[in-house]
């Protein structure tokens, strides 16, 4: 998640008069629910802290200072990682990010560090190589001889649900089309806040995609090896998430699933498949079999097909977005009703996640 470090482990100097440590969380959005508001600019007073001397505050005081405080605790977490004070993001909001503003607490715990900090990067990683100088390990991960095992961090502070680690070692790399080493992929669900089992919002892409002697359809098996079996949703959205990565708000990640899949199952039918697919790189015609003229074998509109009551969360039908819709809805009225009833605080960055949506008014 979004994460910003302490520069040193301490002690810090937080004597400096009217000491205040002030940050922004998730781009500052508040997250509003029906009897509160949980703030995203957040202020903590160090006057509130309890310090055996201000002077020489220890990384664990500043922890507690800050997870005891109640605006603080409701969007973000102190923790920390190799005795350095770390904070993240709750991911309460759409854009998940973390940024310090100028200040006292600021200067002297995290070396003045005001950047926007998001997950970062396309698809965000783990260095899990082991290196000849254990200094450049990943301390988190241990190496047997049989296994890699990663201890996660701290989950608790998570809003309740299922939640799914999913690993990709591609290692190997891929240096032309025709030499590439198929990447190891795994997925392992886990619970957070709650026994019961949160369903997907869609399932059931083996209907279609998986036989019954255990084989099927794989997507580009040089690149991603994703696996169209029943827990498809859960693989490919892993990358394929709702989050811009990049810290301007641009677009900078994998494109969001609920409009890639319902534009690649309605392919044949678009009026622009390659604008509304949004595949950009490689040209479309540079991997073998790959097009986009696709008709789906019923009726499109039956959304049970990939969204059964049985076998899905069913939001669908309570969280109508303009994402999955203008997978299909592609003619120049349909985007322009999109783009009508949806505010757009930052209208440069069309996905930036601070969009505010009125699909649920009328649909």
């Amino acid at each position: 998640r979004a994460e910003v470090v302490a520069t040193g482990s301490g002690p810090f100097d937080l004597s400096a008069q009217n000491g205040t440590f002030s940050l922004k969380v998730d781009g500052g959005m508040d997250v509003k629910s029906r009897l509160s508001t949980a703030r995203g600019s957040i202020s903590v007073e160090v006057s509130d802290g309890e310090w055996a001397d201000v002077a020489a505050v220890t990384a664990d005081e500043i922890v507690a200072w800050l997870n005891g405080n109640s605006a603080f605790a409701a969007r973000a977490i102190a923790y920390l990682e190799n005795g350095h004070v770390a904070i993240r993001s709750r991911n309460l909001g759409q854009l998940y990010s973390i940024s310090l503003d100028p200040g006292p607490v600021t200067d002297a715990v995290f070396g003045g560090d005001t950047s926007v900090h998001t997950i970062g990067g396309n698809i965000p990683f783990n260095d899990v190589v082991q290196f000849e100088d254990p200094a450049d390990n990943d301390p988190k991960a241990q190496w047997t001889k049989d296994a890699i095992i990663y201890t996660l961090d701290p989950v608790d502070d998570l809003q309740p649900g299922t939640y799914v680690a999913s690993v990709q070692i591609s290692d190997r790399g891929r240096p032309t089309d025709n030499n590439y080493r198929t990447p190891s992929v795994a997925k392992h669900p886990f619970q957070v806040g709650t026994a019961t089992q949160e369903l997907p919002p869609a399932a059931d892409c083996a209907t279609c995609h998986w036989g019954p002697e255990g084989t099927g359809f794989v997507l580009d098996p040089l690149r991603h090896y994703k696996i169209f079996d029943a827990t498809a949703v859960d693989q490919c959205g892993a990358c394929h998430d709702y989050q811009s990565q990049g810290a301007t708000g641009e677009w900078l990640g994998a494109r969001p699933i609920a409009k890639r899949v319902h534009a690649v199952h309605f392919g044949a039918s678009l009026n622009h498949p390659l604008a509304t697919v949004d595949y950009r790189d490689p040209p479309m015609d540079a991997i073998a079999g790959r097009n986009w003229n696709i008709t789906f074998p019923q009726d499109i509109r039956n959304c049970e097909t990939c969204h059964a009551d049985e076998t899905t969360s069913g939001t669908w039908k309570t969280e109508a977005s303009r994402l999955p819709c203008s997978g299909c809805h592609d003619t120049p009225e349909a985007m322009a009703h999109m783009k009508l009833q949806t505010f757009d605080p930052t209208p440069a960055n069309p996905w930036s996640g601070d969009e505010e949506e009125s699909c649920k008014v009328c649909h």
